[in-house]
């Protein structure tokens, strides 16, 4: 098994420790429009648009730990300052740490479409997701699936 050492844990954000809704200017210590990726897996397109755009800011949210260790390493052998990571369930993250208008742009690419009948719990794209998402919006956000 390869090793997990990373030097810094800077870009990791430990949901326990957060006052709710997340200052994330005080988080960056800059204020820049947010970018959110959902099930960011290896961290490849997150780590380019991240240094593609750094004017922004961007999250990442990822349940897989493992996920999240190898973007971490991604992250810091490419000198990437603008971005956190996030290992919770994204229907949380929007939920209780976003204040509604908040996002400029949410990325979610290849979404687990869980399509047996028994797994329609855990598909994320139901109506009241959308409607949560869309509330989390700023004016003339967009979400790219």
């Amino acid at each position: 098994m390869k090793s997990l050492r990373y030097s810094s844990l800077k870009p990791f954000v430990n949901h326990f420790a957060l006052s709710r809704p997340v200052d994330w200017d005080d988080i960056f210590r800059r204020k820049a429009p947010l970018e959110l990726e959902i099930g960011f897996g290896t961290g490849e397109y997150l780590a380019r648009m991240a240094a593609q755009r750094p004017w922004q800011n961007f999250i990442g949210i990822e349940e897989n730990v493992e996920r999240v260790y190898k973007t971490l390493r991604k992250i810091e052998s490419a000198k990437i300052e603008n971005v956190r990571l996030l290992h919770v369930d994204a229907r949380l993250v929007l939920e209780r740490f976003f204040p509604p208008r908040s996002i400029a742009r949410v990325h979610c690419l290849f979404p687990c479409p869980w399509p047996k009948k028994n797994q329609v719990k855990r598909r994320l794209f139901s109506r009241n997701f959308l409607k949560l998402l869309n509330h989390r919006l700023a004016a003339g956000g967009q979400i790219d699936l």
